[in-house]
C-alpha cells in the first residue's frame, strides 16, 4: 500500500468515526511520519477536517505532539481569515451585480459548507464562484474589475472566442480570486440545460444572509462533472471527493431515480457522473448509495491512480478523453475546436501538441502500457 493509500484510509477512519483505531495508528507514528501526514493535509484542503475530527475525541487529540498542533491550528487561522475575505467579496461583488440587475448563482463555498458539511466543520476555500448568464459576462466583467480584479494577463475584457470555447474565467488582486463561470462545465456531449439552472435555482442560508445557488440537483451534477474534469488534469485535490460524500449523505436519494438519470442521459453526461461517482466510491467506500456505483478490482485500481497522478499525468488524460470517447469524428472536431478557438492560439496549441505526443509515446513504450489502457476500457464499460 501507497503512502497516499494510507493516508486516504486514515481519513476513511476519520470519516467514519473509528477513532480507536485511527489513535493505534498515530502512537507509533515518528517525526517523518507526522511531516508527511501534515504536508498531505495541507495538498489535500484538510486540515479543517483533521482539526474538526480531532477535536471530537481526546484520546485522539492527545495523539498530536504539540509542534504539529500549533502548526495546524496557525494555518487554519490563517484560512479562517481567507474565509471570512472572500465572504466579504462576495458580499460586495453581489451588491453591485444586484444593483446592475445582473442574476448570479454562488458555486460550492458558503453555500456547500453551510448545508453539507458537519455543524461545526469549516470548509477551505480557494476562491468565490459565481454563475452568470453567457449574455451578462462582459458587464460583469467590468464590474468586478471596479473591485481592482484582474483578468489574467492584464486584459481589460474576455474575448468572444474565449467566452464560445470556455466556461469560466478567473479574476483576482493577487490575494482573493472569484471565478466567473457561464456554463457548468463544456464536453463534446454536454448539453447541460442553462434554462433549467436557472429555473431551478433556490435560495439557502449563509453568513451575510441569504444567496441564489443551484438546485440539489444540479448541484450534484456540477460536482460530479466538474471532478470529472479535475481528475483528467491531474493533480486532483481531495478536498473534492470530501464535498461528494458529504453532499451524498444528504442527497444520494437522487441517485435511486430514474428521473434524475433520465435527464443526465438527455444532457449527455450520465457516463461522466457514473464513473466519477465510482472513482470517489473506490477512494471512500460508502460514499454512494448501494448498488449505484459497483466497484471491482479494475476500476478500483484505475481510481487509486487517477487520485493520485500529478497534475498532467498522461494517464488522467487519456482517461478524460476515453470518457469524452474523443476517437469520434464530431467529438473530435469538438476538442480541436476548443483548443484552436482563435487563430492567435495556433503556436501553443501547436506545442502543447508536441508535448502530448512526446508525453504519450514515452506512456506507450512502457510495459504496463497495453494493461493500463485495458483497464481504462474496463472501467468505462463497467460504467
Amino acid at each position: 500500500m501507497s503512502l497516499f493509500q494510507q493516508h486516504v484510509a486514515l481519513l476513511r477512519s476519520l470519516l467514519d468515526g473509528e477513532f480507536g483505531s485511527v489513535c493505534a495508528r498515530l502512537a507509533v507514528w515518528n517525526e517523518a511520519d507526522w511531516q508527511a501526514w501534515v504536508a498531505f493535509l495541507y495538498e489535500h484542503r484538510l486540515r479543517a477536517c483533521f482539526g474538526y475530527y480531532s477535536e471530537r475525541d481526546e484520546r485522539l487529540q492527545a495523539c498530536i505532539p504539540a509542534g504539529v498542533r500549533k502548526k495546524l491550528d496557525r494555518s487554519l487561522a490563517i484560512q479562517r481569515e481567507k474565509v471570512a475575505a472572500l465572504g466579504a467579496l462576495r458580499v460586495r461583488a453581489g451588491e453591485l451585480l444586484d444593483a446592475e440587475g445582473i442574476g448570479y448563482l454562488v458555486l460550492k463555498g458558503e453555500t456547500l459548507a453551510g448545508r453539507f458539511y458537519p455543524r461545526g466543520q469549516e470548509r477551505a476555500q480557494g476562491d468565490v464562484d459565481l454563475l452568470v448568464r453567457e449574455a451578462d459576462v462582459p458587464r460583469t466583467v467590468r464590474l468586478l474589475q471596479s473591485l481592482d480584479l484582474k483578468l489574467r494577463g492584464e486584459k481589460t475584457a474576455i474575448a468572444s472566442h474565449r467566452i464560445r470555447a470556455e466556461h469560466a474565467t478567473t479574476l483576482s488582486n493577487g490575494d482573493l480570486s472569484i471565478d466567473l463561470h457561464w456554463k457548468l462545465r463544456s464536453g463534446p456531449d454536454y448539453r447541460i440545460s442553462l434554462d433549467g439552472i436557472w429555473a431551478t435555482r433556490q435560495w439557502v442560508p449563509c453568513a451575510a444572509g441569504r444567496v441564489a445557488t443551484l438546485s440539489d440537483e444540479y448541484l450534484l451534477v456540477m460536482l460530479c462533472v466538474s471532478l470529472a474534469h479535475d481528475l483528467g488534469r491531474g493533480g486532483v485535490r481531495l478536498k473534492s471527493f470530501l464535498d461528494l460524500h458529504y453532499l451524498l449523505r444528504s442527497l444520494g436519494r437522487l441517485l435511486e431515480s430514474e428521473t434524475f438519470w433520465r435527464r443526465r442521459c438527455e444532457e449527455g453526461i450520465e457516463t461522466v457522473c457514473r464513473q466519477t461517482l465510482a472513482v470517489v466510491e473506490a477512494i471512500l467506500p460508502g460514499s454512494v448509495p448501494a448498488g449505484l456505483a459497483p466497484v471491482d478490482d479494475v476500476i478500483r485500481a484505475r481510481a487509486w491512480i487517477l487520485a493520485a497522478s500529478p497534475r498532467g499525468a498522461i494517464d488522467n488524460a487519456l482517461w478524460l478523453a476515453r470518457l469524452h470517447r474523443l476517437w469520434r469524428p464530431g467529438h473530435l472536431w469538438w476538442f480541436l475546436r476548443k483548443q484552436v478557438s482563435h487563430p492567435g492560439r495556433l503556436p501553443v496549441c501547436a506545442y502543447r501538441l508536441a508535448r502530448f505526443t512526446g508525453r504519450l509515446a514515452v506512456w506507450a513504450a512502457t510495459p504496463t502500457a497495453r494493461d493500463d489502457a485495458n483497464e481504462d476500457d474496463s472501467l468505462g464499460r463497467a460504467a
